[in-house]
């Protein structure tokens, strides 16, 4: 128990150990009261949650949020307003109409204090397409050879909803009779056929996203 007129030494205040320190350099804490983040679906509203920061040294700790599109430019909400360090007091509505990331970067920053420590926090929402890309073969009108023939695999035609042509990833190959697949490599497209059975021609197409597609064209060899 203290005695009358003794005083009191701290440590630490809000885990910012002071007994050593000439200056405050920890930035400010805070809290979303919600949750927060994640995969969302395209086409939906999503909830961002109001927030908000104290600090030990300076009760006056501000938090704003900004809120960015997958192509960087500011997000509105739906009563119009435009999401660009606006107070965290209250609950925003945002429509997710286009697929990416978009991002909640929240800012704690300390008022009327020695220091203006400041802190920024992301928070990411993923918009991501689950739409596997279309993907065909064209002009397949061989569907027989003899051994020692060369097929040629027909022409791959392919798109996409969001990933362009360019980025898309394919794979081509052919599996054998045997069961074993050869990968074509880049300007490849046809084989000698030397075993009698189905030689199954696929395509694999991928998007940005991961989505596939995969096609295939079978040509049956016989003696």
């Amino acid at each position: 128990n203290a005695k009358a007129g003794a005083s009191y030494k701290f440590l630490s205040i809000n885990e910012a150990n002071i007994s050593r320190r000439n200056l405050e350099v920890f930035a400010p804490n805070f809290k979303i009261l919600g949750n927060f983040g994640g995969n969302q679906s395209l086409n939906t509203v999503y909830e961002i949650f109001p927030a908000m920061a104290n600090d030990a040294f300076a009760p006056n700790t501000s938090l704003t949020l900004t809120v960015t599109g997958p192509d960087g430019s500011i997000i509105t909400d739906k009563n119009g307003l435009k999401l660009e360090n606006v107070a965290t007091d209250k609950t925003y509505y945002i429509d997710l109409t286009a697929y990416g990331k978009y991002q909640i970067t929240y800012t704690a920053k300390e008022k009327d204090w020695v220091t203006e420590n400041a802190i920024p926090l992301v928070k990411s929402i993923f918009v991501i397409d689950e739409i596997a890309p279309q993907a065909a073969f064209i002009n397949a009108t061989q569907t027989t050879a003899k051994v020692g023939d060369v097929i040629t695999m027909p022409e791959l035609v392919y798109q996409d909803n969001i990933t362009t042509n360019e980025k898309m990833v394919v794979e081509r190959g052919i599996y054998s009779p045997t069961g074993k697949l050869y990968l074509f490599k880049e300007g490849e497209n046809a084989i000698k056929c030397a075993y009698a059975g189905k030689y199954k021609f696929i395509a694999n197409v991928l998007d940005e996203f991961g989505n596939m597609k995969s096609v295939t064209h079978v040509v049956t060899v016989t003696q």
